[in-house]
């Protein structure tokens, strides 16, 4: 399972750690890169992270923590799922997220796979609920939140261990009321362009995300055939988290996360067929094994991309040789993180607070209007 697990995590840094790691390192370290603007962002929801892999970065480079951490996240998920899920039926669901969700829940190592890490813990273990789901809000408030939300709704009976998750995270709820409020700033919807400019794919499930839309009405069909217990439970209870959470679609608390849910939904489901059903094992292995190689097959073409990139490779050496004061525009998200230079703006890198997304969204209109004078780096 551990090898399946390492096999298909990404090798390369993905966009998203690009930004996340990018942040920690500037959060843990502001002397990094001095003076910038899109770096100069307060931890948010991503405290436990920052300093976890912000002291990292302070002593290894980016793709050392990188690949480390993804190892360790690997071994720490099989040693959760080792004996509750078997390695053919992780290796389908390895894939099958995306189409719940539009990305994975085992492969990387930004702060929302340890918010994963612990979801799934608790998910098997069923201990220390209050603990568990709290540290998970705080690696990543929607994984660990919505799940808390699931979990306290259809387990009505605990409401103790509820109200000790919410004094766990009332710190971290004040403190983001406080950095990351939205609305509208001197005209400008931050709102506005916070979902439907930069996370589009993330809030409109319905109108844009139609793949993750199909995966919910799949899981809803089945709910009659499931099997009772946690498996149907889960199912149910995701799939009423996602119908309610669908007519709230231009919500940035949302993002699709009672929808990824139900990949775990679909996980434990398929491993109950797949033990009950002889007939079934075989096909499974066989999905599962081509999965796991089209991942792991992707891995070794992006690694061989990634390397061999010596164009890209010397566009950053000669950015690197720019003046101080040079207005460099990228849509790379590697590049800070390559170049150890700033960058004007960058769609990855949209800040949390209002203030800051407005600002974020008039550097953009800006560089469209006038590009005398900005290092556009491709």
């Amino acid at each position: 399972m551990f090898l399946i697990l390492l096999a298909t995590a990404r090798w390369i840094p993905s966009g998203n750690e690009d930004h996340y790691m990018a942040l920690a390192k500037a959060w843990f370290d502001p002397g990094w890169i001095p003076g910038s603007w899109i770096l100069d962002e307060p931890a948010g929801a991503r405290g436990l992270y920052n300093l976890l892999v912000g002291w990292l970065l302070s002593m290894f480079d980016f793709y050392t923590v990188s690949i480390v951490l993804k190892i360790l996240l690997s071994w720490w998920y099989a040693r959760i799922l080792s004996g509750y899920i078997s390695p053919a039926v992780l290796g389908i669901v390895c894939y099958c997220p995306t189409f719940f969700g539009g990305e994975f829940i085992f492969m990387g190592c930004e702060p929302k796979h340890f918010a994963w890490l612990l979801v799934l813990w608790h998910l098997t273990r069923g201990r220390h609920t209050a603990t568990a789901l709290a540290l998970a809000s705080w690696f990543h408030v929607l994984v660990g939140g919505w799940y808390a939300v699931y979990w306290f709704l259809t387990h009505p009976g605990q409401w103790r261990k509820g109200v000790a998750y919410a004094i766990f995270v009332a710190p971290l709820c004040y403190y983001l009321a406080g950095t990351q409020a939205g609305g509208e700033v001197a005209g400008c919807d931050a709102d506005f362009i916070y979902t439907r400019v930069r996370n589009l794919h993330h809030c409109y499930p319905v109108l844009y995300s139609k793949r993750e839309f199909l995966g919910f009405l799949v899981c809803l069909l089945c709910i009659p055939f499931s099997r009772k217990g946690l498996s149907r439970n889960m199912m149910t209870g995701c799939c009423a988290l996602a119908a309610f959470t669908s007519f709230f679609p231009a919500d940035p608390l949302v993002k699709l996360i009672p929808y990824r849910m139900l990949a775990l939904a679909l996980l434990l489901e398929l491993q109950q067929h797949y033990l009950r059903r002889v007939w079934l094992r075989w096909p499974v292995r066989i999905a599962g094994l081509l999965c796991a190689l089209y991942l792991l097959g992707t891995n070794v073409k992006d690694s061989w991309l990634y390397v061999n990139d010596r164009r890209y490779a010397e566009e950053i050496a000669q950015a690197g040789r720019l003046p101080p004061n040079a207005i460099i525009v990228t849509e790379r998200s590697d590049f800070i993180r390559r170049s150890d230079r700033d960058v004007f703006v960058n769609r990855k890198f949209i800040p949390n607070a209002a203030g800051r997304i407005c600002e974020w969204q008039r550097r953009r209109e800006w560089v469209e209007k006038n590009g005398k004078g900005i290092v556009f780096v491709p």
